[in-house]
């Protein structure tokens, strides 16, 4: 490894541990070991990590390999809250400026009985 920590996950900041799958594609596992996880994964002699899932229809986890739960399962996005500033004096409302149009609204796509094609 470069010495470079892995970046965090985009939607939780948790960090998370990059593996190559054995199709050559990166998925982000937790970083800690869980037995209810479906990858196994094992760190190569260069220092990459590799996966690949397992399951009741496949081989267990070898000598080598620990299990691992995906990421994508246990992501918890925290709702981020972005405190409201206030309106500028010269903003208008977008309510106000709607109801200042007057007239009847219809649906998308049907036009009113005086309205042009």
């Amino acid at each position: 490894m470069t010495g470079r920590r892995p970046p965090p996950c985009g939607k939780c900041q948790r960090q998370v541990l990059w593996a190559k799958t054995e199709r050559g594609k990166w998925i982000p596992l937790d970083p800690a070991p869980d037995p209810k996880g479906n990858q196994a994964a094992w760190q190569d002699s260069d220092g990459t990590w590799k996966t690949r899932q397992v399951g009741p229809a496949s081989d267990p986890p070898w000598d080598w390999e620990k299990p691992f739960m995906p990421h994508a399962a246990t992501c918890k996005p925290e709702a981020a809250v972005v405190p409201a500033r206030p309106r500028p004096a010269n903003v208008t409302p977008i309510t106000a400026a709607r109801s200042l149009r007057g007239g009847r609204r219809t649906p998308a796509g049907r036009r009113g009985p005086n309205q042009r094609k």
